[in-house]
């Protein structure tokens, strides 16, 4: 769906509907993949506009499929919003991360974490153990930090 030359920047200036459902997060892409280390570390960076760390992963997660999804449909023939999800959870390393934050969310201590987690990072249908045919990237086992998952 994407060729090299398609990077995160030119999809927020070039998506086809002329501007980007991207930023909810209060973070820069280039901060993303900081952030979440963090969250699979054990620990519960928050972002101050938002909060709670729940909440900042949930914008977290929301701005990466935003930027994907946006990313997909910039050039070329539109494809379908399966198509989309199909390539995005089943071919992406990001929809590989979000299942693997989802499942660091649901082994948390924190309940907040625990409910955005479970209703927000992942669509059930998309969840590696549901068994759809294809489905079968099973991600890596969460590291839960000690006294820090509260």
């Amino acid at each position: 769906m994407l060729g090299p030359q398609h990077s995160a920047r030119n999809c927020l200036r070039c998506c086809r509907c002329g501007g980007t459902t991207v930023g909810l997060s209060f973070q820069a892409p280039t901060a993303w993949p900081k952030f979440a280390t963090r969250f699979l570390a054990g620990e519960l960076p928050a972002v101050p506009e938002l909060g709670t760390p729940a909440l900042a992963l949930r914008m977290l997660c929301d701005d990466i499929k935003a930027l994907y999804g946006e990313a997909a449909q910039a050039e070329g023939p539109a494809p379908s919003a399966h198509q989309i999800d199909k390539w995005f959870w089943r071919q992406t390393v990001a929809g590989r991360l979000l299942v693997t934050l989802r499942a660091v969310a649901m082994a948390s201590e924190n309940n907040a974490l625990k409910t955005v987690g479970g209703r927000f990072f992942v669509p059930t249908y998309w969840l590696p153990d549901q068994g759809l045919p294809g489905n079968n990237a099973t991600p890596p086992s969460p590291r839960i930090g000690g006294s820090s998952a509260r």
